[in-house]
């Protein structure tokens, strides 16, 4: 039953439809063009560039910091082999919950950089649980 509604949570936000309002289109992900053009003349008097351009920066290194997030337990539990101490339960509430708001961002149309560290971190989840499931014969899969 868990695998089962992993799987159609997962399929839920693969479907998702966009319905939200169109964002700017923007230079390197990052810039938007009128930015682009100031910034290129080192010109940082638009308080609006700037703010929308930190925005943009600061979401992309959430976004990469995520790919690292749960690489420790992973090694951790690769090393040792074991999964001792570690609650199923709470990697599966959590990886539901991430599944559920990256779904509601892609429904709202927001911007990939707004919740693209809940899909990092809902893969590295289901790497901890398939490894959990792999190692702990007690745990049931399904």
């Amino acid at each position: 039953m868990k695998v089962f509604c992993l799987l159609a949570s997962l399929v839920a936000v693969c479907l998702a439809g966009s319905n939200g309002a169109a964002s700017p289109t923007t230079i390197y992900g990052i810039f938007r063009h009128d930015c682009y053009d100031s910034f290129t003349r080192l010109d940082f008097n638009d308080s609006s560039c700037v703010s929308f351009t930190f925005s943009k920066v600061v979401g992309f290194l959430i976004v990469l910091g995520a790919f690292i997030l749960k690489v420790p337990q992973i090694v951790k539990i690769l090393k040792s082999g074991s999964v001792e101490g570690i609650n199923a339960v709470s990697y599966y509430v959590e990886t539901i919950n991430l599944i559920s708001t990256a779904g509601l961002s892609i429904h709202l149309g927001l911007d990939f950089w707004v919740y693209g560290e809940t899909l990092v971190i809902t893969v590295q989840n289901l790497i901890i649980i398939l490894m959990i499931w792999a190692i702990n014969k007690n745990i049931s899969a399904g």
